[in-house]
């Protein structure tokens, strides 16, 4: 068979010539490696370090939702939770992006791995959000239009504001 390429590893600071015992080798594993070599732990550690930042959006979601529905009817609910999804992911896909480009210009492997798989999550949560928000548009047309606020005229405004004196 085909052998795997060995994952680099990144050995702790030597203090005068000799390796520090207590801390091994750190590993990376890129995605390359693991669909080479078969080795999922590392693909579940990467998957087990989003699940936090999902559960967030996910409580966030339902927390606004269930507020906004409370206040609004079940349609403006769904519009506010879209709108917030589509603002709160381009900015997190703004920072993950300056975060992983900052890791990897330090050369800080960690950092870059961390920061782009979050950055893949939100990039997923953008094209659900842009899914969504077609979805919720054929369903509903109205909401296309911005909507304008009111002129609305008073008993003052009629009474004592005649367009006769301009």
């Amino acid at each position: 068979g085909r052998r795997c390429s060995p994952a680099k590893r990144v050995y702790p600071k030597r203090v005068s010539g000799v390796r520090i015992p207590s801390s091994p080798p750190v590993r990376f594993l890129f995605l390359s490696n693991i669909h080479e070599c078969g080795d999922t732990m590392a693909f579940l550690v990467r998957i087990y370090r989003i699940v936090p930042l999902i559960a967030v959006l996910l409580i966030l979601a339902l927390v606004v939702y269930f507020v906004a529905r409370f206040k609004f009817p079940s349609p403006r609910a769904k519009q506010i939770v879209i709108n917030l999804f589509v603002v709160l992911t381009t900015l997190l896909n703004v920072f993950f992006l300056l975060a992983t480009l900052y890791a990897f210009f330090d050369n800080n492997l960690f950092g870059v791995e961390l920061f782009a798989s979050f950055l893949v999550v939100t990039i997923v949560g953008q094209i659900i959000t842009m899914v969504c928000n077609h979805r919720f548009l054929q369903h509903y047309p109205q909401y296309k239009d911005k909507a304008v606020p009111a002129h609305i005229r008073t008993w003052f405004h009629e009474k004592f504001h005649h367009d006769d004196f301009v």
